[in-house]
């Protein structure tokens, strides 16, 4: 495999912390969602080239299609992963602005101080339900979902453990990008307690999701897999870190992301809960 290139930005300001030993750890469990079709499609891939910029986003709710659209432009990301999208609907109003007035809204963004790519080349978009009422949804700008065969591949979902009647799940898509070839990229959102009660098992289901996502990336046997999101876990949660670890991914090291904000007012945040890993292919260029 060549050595490639990732670049990273996730949304935090301030880079503080104190990184702990993540010992890897073999204990994997395959996702019967990564079925014999899946794994011969990501074999079919080959190796990509070049520099790719993905970016993880948890956009809290919002619901102004128009503001979220800003958000991705200015993201400057070939691949995006959105997380706690609130709804199908509300995720495709996101892609037609960005398909249909992609000139007003590079506008807009440069009024407001930020400096986006001028090549808004976008958009193919997908929407996976990975939480109840809200879900992922996944961007490649001037490229491409991959093809599974004859068909259209419009992505896997793995179930994710969640406590009470919950779901999480994390998507694995194929983004193709010109001048890049395609890669398996994970999306995931992971469960977090909803209240004290939930406390308890908590350590026990990031564990249990940490051995599905080493999962997946030891079934598709792939170098080149890229795995991104909201894991509601801090790199205290060694564990987690070193199940990944073990299935030979690397993280990409950023700076605390939550919370970004006390309600209606900006906070320094404090945690690392958007993280990203890279397969063996990838050399890590740059973080943010």
């Amino acid at each position: 495999m060549r050595s490639g290139t990732l670049l990273l930005p996730v949304l935090s300001a301030f880079a503080v912390g104190v990184r702990l030993p993540q010992p890897p750890d073999s204990n994997h469990k395959a996702p019967t969602a990564i079925t014999t079709v899946v794994k011969t499609c990501a074999a079919s891939l080959g190796a990509p080239e070049g520099e790719v910029t993905v970016a993880t986003w948890n956009v809290a709710g919002d619901e102004d299609a128009r503001a979220i659209a800003r958000a991705l432009l200015t993201l400057n990301a070939d691949v995006i992963a959105a997380q706690e999208v609130r709804g199908e609907a509300l995720w495709a109003e996101v892609i037609g602005h960005l398909l249909t007035h992609q000139e007003a809204l590079y506008n807009e963004v440069v009024a407001r101080g930020a400096s986006p790519s001028p090549d808004t080349a976008l958009v193919q978009g997908q929407y996976i339900e990975a939480m109840g009422g809200a879900g992922i949804g996944v961007v490649v700008r001037g490229g491409f979902f991959g093809r599974c065969g004859e068909e259209r591949f419009a992505g896997v979902t793995v179930p994710m453990p969640a406590a009470g009647e919950r779901v999480a799940n994390a998507v694995l898509t194929f983004p193709v990008l010109p001048g890049v070839g395609a890669f398996p990229f994970v999306a995931v959102h992971l469960d977090r307690p909803a209240g004290p009660s939930e406390l308890g098992g908590w350590g026990a289901r990031i564990g249990r999701a940490g051995r599905l996502l080493a999962g997946v990336s030891r079934s598709l046997d792939v170098d080149s897999i890229v795995i991104a999101g909201d894991t509601n876990t801090h790199r205290t949660f060694s564990r987690f870190s070193g199940l990944l670890a073990g299935a030979g991914l690397t993280e990409a090291i950023a700076g605390p992301s939550w919370p970004a904000r006390l309600g209606p007012i900006p906070s320094l945040p404090l945690y690392t809960l958007d993280r990203a890993f890279v397969g063996p292919s990838w050399t890590v260029a740059s973080v943010k």
